[in-house]
């Protein structure tokens, strides 16, 4: 082989050689930059599909707590046991679960650099396939946690045995305030399609040192109260009066999945009401939201 050819492919392997050992350590550089990353301050952390948030509730008061929550892909992720783990980009990140009380650490923590996770176990990451909700994860904007979910209403006979109606409700989601004030933007069809869709705001509004939030509605109409199991204001119980004819009461829940809502209305009309919504898009609500607009011309 002739001494220039020989001379260029030992060239060309060696700019190779230099440029995998390059990618390497710029690979080795932002994991360790994400490393010294500080997560265990308030606010929301992001490392290509991960996301972690530490939110402060009732800060400066005796109640005051901590909640982590942590995403991949777009989905929450949730431990089976207290002591479950992670490792993520900025560490060992363990699943606390919650005690049951305001203050204290609640859900996802990261664990100090060198210690070990102890008693729990190290969890799989879900898929990122076809069925994930990535790109759907509650966004944070101006120190707001905004969530938007699409799906079903189906209200039956009291016993769930005669189905009455069924409607494509959308539901705008806002955590606020530290977790002090949630605000529910429930959008359905009204009943002929040149009027204008019907939409009802339920804002709730924390008692102090409690998970008791006090209801009321932009039409008001609506006392009572809402109550959550937790600090991460996943699953809750409704208690709500409208007017003198109407109350409402049932559970409701957050998943990565979605939302889910069983409701037992009485008055007049008495009924059971289920709700099952999964995650959207900004854009795919805005969407849904549009199609349930009457047309221009009836306006």
């Amino acid at each position: 082989m002739p001494h220039t050819i020989r001379h260029l492919l030992k060239s060309c392997a060696v700019a190779i050689a230099s440029a995998i050992v390059g990618a390497g350590a710029a690979a080795a550089q932002g994991v360790a930059d994400a490393v010294t990353i500080d997560v265990t301050k308030p606010g929301t952390y992001r490392s290509g599909p991960w996301e972690y948030r530490l939110m402060i509730t009732s800060p400066g008061s005796k109640s005051e707590g901590s909640v982590g929550m942590l995403s991949f892909a777009g989905k929450r992720l949730e431990g089976a046991a207290p002591g479950d783990y992670y490792r993520t980009p900025w560490g060992v990140i363990k699943w606390i679960g919650d005690s049951g009380r305001l203050w204290g650490a609640h859900g996802w923590m990261r664990l100090e650099p060198g210690t070990t996770p102890g008693v729990g176990r190290e969890l799989s990451l879900p898929s990122s396939g076809a069925g994930s909700t990535a790109g759907h994860a509650p966004q944070t904007t101006n120190g707001e946690d905004v969530a938007h979910y699409y799906g079903t209403s189906d209200a039956f006979s009291p016993d769930g045995r005669i189905p009455y109606n069924n409607w494509n409700v959308l539901l705008k989601r806002t955590i606020s305030d530290g977790g002090r004030v949630v605000v529910e933007t429930w959008t359905r069809p009204a009943p002929s399609p040149s009027m204008a869709p019907e939409v009802r705001t339920l804002r709730l509004t924390r008692r102090a040192g409690s998970l008791v939030y006090d209801a009321s509605d932009d039409k008001s109409t609506c006392v009572g109260t809402v109550t959550f199991t937790s600090a991460v204001l996943d699953a809750w119980t409704y208690d709500l009066d409208y007017g003198t004819d109407r109350k409402v009461t049932g559970t409701g829940r957050i998943t990565a999945a979605g939302v889910s809502v069983a409701k037992a209305v009485q008055g007049p009309r008495s009924m059971r009401v289920i709700e099952e919504l999964r995650p959207v898009s900004q854009q795919m609500y805005e969407y849904q939201q549009a199609l349930m607009r009457p047309p221009k011309w009836a306006e």
